[in-house]
């Protein structure tokens, strides 16, 4: 069955390739702050001297002065929490029409030329996702979970997309009490567009309100002493003597876990009463900013030349220290002398004891 909105993704895209296309917070009806830009004082990073100096490079969506900066400035600026609303929005295939603008949501196959059937139907909604949190679980675990309980609070439906949900998705849905809404074509008279990337004060309380929910469901008694094993998904960050490490962290009372094998329940039982975490570098940090205790400490294994400090920004939130140790180049990859890594942990263990 067509409609008037069938032919959306034909003349969205040839308008877009003859530069008639708007942005869609042109065409937004409302732009509503939120929450206003803040800025917040930083933890010291724990490091051995001259640590940062060992780097080579950052991750590719970074900067080696932005990389610097999370690890050595005492206070970092943070940006206003925006809502745009966008009247008479269509969503269909990870795709936001209106007023002859689009924006693309996640690209790749599955976008149909021409839209068929029906569709559904909302007076206003909140749309919580963005390209990269249908992308990397990381940014779907914060980000699209904060502007969701975000819609929560507005008292707005959470419209994401349908799509294979992470393997940690329904898990983590329950442990924070949202279900979620999910659309593959759908009408909204008044859809929310949320600029939510600025970890201002109100993102941060969000933040806090979720990991609390997750840490009510941890069970006592677990280990104090963790290290994160990485698992087969993700960008490749291949510790080459990863089992020299492993075997000397045992050796030294750790328990080894490995995220990607559990259920978030699991994670978090495994994480709750952990006062010291050792992890590479990685999407499984991100289950430690809602598992672990206050003023825990966490040290992070960093590749020479994808160095990557922003998980440090959210555990200073957290009052959760933040220590990193980087490992030198090597073939394949690349190594962590073991006696680096033990005199790095002995400078977190300290921090976290004081």
């Amino acid at each position: 069955m067509l409609s008037k909105y069938s032919f959306l993704p034909v003349t969205a895209r040839v308008r877009g390739k003859l530069g008639l296309a708007p942005r869609m917070k042109d065409i937004a009806a409302d732009r509503t702050e939120l929450y206003p830009a803040n800025q917040s004082r930083t933890l010291p990073a724990i490091a051995l001297p001259n640590e940062f100096g060992r780097v080579r490079g950052v991750e590719p969506n970074s900067t080696l002065a932005l990389q610097r900066s999370y690890v050595e400035a005492s206070y970092l600026p943070h940006g206003a929490t925006i809502a745009y609303r966008i009247d008479d929005a269509i969503l269909a295939d990870h795709t936001l029409y209106s007023c002859g603008a689009y924006e693309i949501h996640r690209s790749g196959g599955g976008k149909r030329a021409v839209l068929t059937g029906s569709y559904d139907e909302f007076e206003e909604a909140q749309l919580c996702t963005y390209a990269p949190s249908s992308i990397y679980f990381g940014h779907w675990l914060r980000d699209a979970m904060a502007m969701e309980l975000l819609a929560e609070q507005r008292g707005l439906v959470p419209l994401s997309y349908k799509k294979t949900p992470w393997v940690h998705e329904p898990g983590y849905r329950k442990l924070m009490g949202l279900p979620g809404a999910t659309i593959s074509y759908a009408r909204i008279r008044r859809l929310w567009m949320i600029d939510d990337l600025g970890l201002n004060a109100g993102w941060v309380g969000r933040f806090h309100e979720l990991r609390a929910r997750v840490r009510r469901a941890a069970k006592p008694g677990g280990p104090t002493h963790v290290l994160l094993a990485r698992g087969s998904s993700g960008t490749a960050r291949e510790l080459l003597n990863a089992r020299v490490i492993a075997d000397l962290l045992v050796g030294r009372g750790f328990a080894v876990i490995e995220p990607e094998s559990l259920t978030p329940q699991e994670i978090v039982d495994a994480l709750g009463s952990a006062t010291v975490v050792v992890s590479v570098e990685g999407s499984a940090i991100n289950h430690v900013h809602y598992a672990v205790p206050a003023k825990a400490g966490v040290l992070v294994i960093e590749p020479p030349d994808r160095f990557n400090a922003f998980h440090k920004i959210l555990m200073d939130f957290n009052g959760v220290r933040f220590g990193y140790v980087v490992g030198d180049p090597a073939d394949g990859g690349f190594s962590l002398e073991p006696e680096r890594l033990l005199r790095s942990l002995d400078c977190l263990e300290a921090a976290v004891s004081q």
